[in-house]
């Protein structure tokens, strides 16, 4: 990959993205408060991972891989961010897709072909606990008395919450006063959701990654849906995040993949380093690839849950080779000269820190091995 192929990948589905990626400089695209995401929210990739029929593009996950790898490539942030966007989304499209309410379903299409962004509040990581254990509390508010809507109060946050400026939905997981597991599309604008800016890492500061609060928000009823009633086994919220983790780890890849092209300025160079770092993105964007042939819908093997965490295992032991690779071969010259060089082999190191964590994939993987079932919950 380079400028000129990730550039017309992009074209396919947005020209006038194409061209914003391509001609802004790395630094601005990467910045808090960079155009990015509004350039990104103004094409037609908002609706990338959704269905025609529910007014989005229907790319398959196949195509998402390549995209998320082309983001990578110019922006990280960005792919970092939108991969959260296409997480909440495919809730929304799993939601529309079940759904017998003919209005509920309208709405959905609405969402999705007003390219509306969706930040996921589905899980904060927290010490001793899980990332994808629910650490929100919701409770019956108003109970439509005198013509009132029921609501459903929500207490808690999301810290990291990527797009946390410019998202026009949330999608939030939280645990009822029942300790059921739900889920609620939560508007922006909600009085009692308000965003703290935290970030303050040296990469990745244009995903608008910062703590999004829920304090006492109120939520219309309507707009909440019990996990027991749209997911009772699970497999659509197991789908999802095995999609997360082939998007996420593309993104990286792309930005890997950036770090080499930026590595050949012309100057000298030791070839067998170089394809030693080729080939370890080479191995693992196949693996990605095969992975998503493998999902052919909204449900996953846990066999295969099992494989793409033993791959993503194996992605961080590799980047954290390719960043030592592209260490040694810029030498003092690349590293006093080339800003985005030494950028994208910095941004590489953040994969280590997307969930779920060593501990939570140890136990998980292990307990698929021995029992035959997955969760991303049980792993204790």
């Amino acid at each position: 990959m380079d400028h000129s192929s990730a550039h017309r990948i992009i074209s396919d589905y947005s020209p006038p993205l194409a061209d914003f990626l391509r001609d802004t400089e790395r630094a601005e695209l990467e910045r808090a408060g960079s155009e990015a995401i509004d350039r990104w929210k103004d094409s037609t990739l908002p609706g990338a991972v959704a269905p025609t029929e529910l007014g989005g593009e229907g790319a398959s996950l196949d195509d998402m891989i390549t995209l998320q790898s082309v983001l990578g490539y110019f922006s990280p942030s960005l792919a970092a961010a939108t991969t959260m966007h296409h997480l909440s989304m495919l809730s929304l499209v799993d939601f529309g897709q079940s759904t017998t309410d003919e209005d509920d379903r309208e709405t959905v299409v609405a969402l999705i072909s007003s390219h509306a962004v969706l930040a996921s509040a589905f899980s904060e990581s927290i010490p001793g606990g899980s990332v994808f254990a629910p650490n929100m509390t919701g409770r019956t508010g108003s109970a439509g008395e005198d013509g009132a809507e029921a609501t459903v109060v929500l207490d808690g946050r999301k810290a990291p919450c990527s797009l946390s400026h410019s998202m026009d939905f949330l999608m939030a997981s939280y645990l009822d006063e029942n300790e059921r597991r739900a889920v609620a599309l939560v508007p922006a604008d909600t009085e009692g959701v308000s965003v703290t800016d935290i970030w303050n890492a040296p990469v990745l500061k244009g995903s608008q990654s910062e703590m999004v609060v829920f304090d006492h928000a109120q939520v219309p009823a309507s707009l909440t849906f019990q996990n027991d009633d749209f997911d009772p086994d699970g497999s659509l919220e197991k789908a999802a995040y095995q999609i997360f983790g082939l998007l996420i780890s593309a993104a990286y890849l792309g930005a890997a993949r950036r770090a080499i092209n930026e590595l050949d300025d012309g100057g000298p160079l030791d070839d067998t380093l170089l394809v030693e770092a080729e080939a370890r993105i080479a191995a693992h964007t196949s693996a990605l690839r095969y992975a998503a042939l493998r999902q052919t819908g909204a449900r996953v093997g846990d066999a295969d849950i099992a494989d793409l965490l033993l791959t993503r295992t194996s992605l961080k032991s590799a980047l954290a080779d390719v960043v030592a690779l592209l260490s040694r071969l810029r030498g003092g010259r690349r590293y006093s000269s080339n800003a985005d060089l030494n950028y994208f082999i910095e941004v590489l190191h953040a994969y280590e820190y997307h969930p779920p964590s060593r501990v939570e994939t140890v136990n998980a993987v292990r307990s698929q091995s021995t029992t035959g079932s997955f969760s991303y919950t049980d792993t204790e």
